[in-house]
């Protein structure tokens, strides 16, 4: 029995891994796609899995993991909070624009769930594992009540990135 790490579940390709950022604006557009939305999405999906999921054990990592994840994307979210205070209308714009394309490969990146075969499909939902209608139907749901106004809040019009596009995540 092997408890290796099969380094090719859930890593990025070198080509997506972002460069380190040069500037204090660049750091903010890093926190705000690293953290606060990748932990918002990481916590929605993990939330939509436990509540789907009926085998005590699998209910009780879902629950550790979503109190995880909870934690680092408030701490995205209260970072970018206290540095755009002091966005001059130009590093806002910047910051706005890399954050609208984020938004929109949303949808893209998390097209897919995971749909199980029949005699499998019930065993899987019973460990919480989101079929692909259920995952978009969360991705959704995040993106419009969450992420969106939370950017917003900041300053950056995200609403309006997805009012003016078809297929976006909230459209």
């Amino acid at each position: 029995m092997s408890c290796g790490f099969d380094a090719s579940v859930g890593l990025a390709a070198p080509s997506q891994v972002e460069p380190e950022p040069r500037s204090l604006i660049e750091l903010d557009i890093a926190m705000l796609r690293s953290v606060a939305l990748s932990e918002t999405l990481a916590a929605a999906l993990l939330m939509a899995c436990r509540r789907l999921a009926r085998e005590p054990v699998a209910r009780a990592l879902l629950t550790t993991l979503i109190a995880d994840e909870i934690h680092h994307a408030r701490l995205g979210w209260y970072y970018a909070a206290s540095r755009a205070q002091g966005w001059s209308s130009e590093e806002r714009q910047q910051v706005a624009d890399a954050l609208a394309e984020a938004v929109i490969r949303i949808e893209s990146e998390f097209h897919w769930g995971r749909d199980a075969a029949e005699p499998f499909d019930r065993p899987t939902r019973a460990l919480g594992v989101l079929s692909t209608n259920l995952q978009r139907a969360c991705i959704q749901d995040v993106v419009h009540n969450e992420i969106l106004p939370g950017l917003d809040a900041l300053g950056l019009n995200a609403s309006k990135v997805c009012e003016n596009r078809e297929g976006c995540a909230v459209g």
